[in-house]
């Protein structure tokens, strides 16, 4: 969900900051770009506040395509320590359908999805 978010507003937002501010204000764009990113994130069902923030940051017209990159990277690097730490229990596992497909695979030595 993290990683999808960022992508999807960086998607909508990113075409915004090459519109030249006589066309398009940068405050009109700051409330143009996040507000459409949070609508789309909400149509797809999924959504992660901090990715509007970043859309709001993307808008200004300050960061280009090598912050937005650095930005996903950084969701990526921060959900894999977080899905091993999650995993350390033997209560919990995250995320469950990845769990109950290797029991299921070692118990029946077949996959069944």
């Amino acid at each position: 969900q993290k990683i999808f978010c960022q992508i999807l507003s960086g998607i909508i937002v990113l075409p915004f900051t090459y519109i030249p501010e006589n066309i398009l204000p940068i405050w009109l764009r700051q409330v143009i770009a996040p507000a459409l990113a949070n609508f789309s994130m909400a149509k797809v069902g999924v959504i992660h506040p901090p990715a509007g923030g970043a859309a709001m940051l993307l808008a200004s017209g300050k960061f280009g395509f090598e912050f937005y990159g650095l930005m996903v990277a950084a969701s990526v690097l921060s959900i894999i320590p977080c899905t091993m730490i999650n995993n350390l229990s033997d209560k919990r596992q995250y995320p469950t359908y990845w769990g109950y497909l290797v029991q299921d695979y070692l118990k029946n030595k077949s996959l069944k999805v």
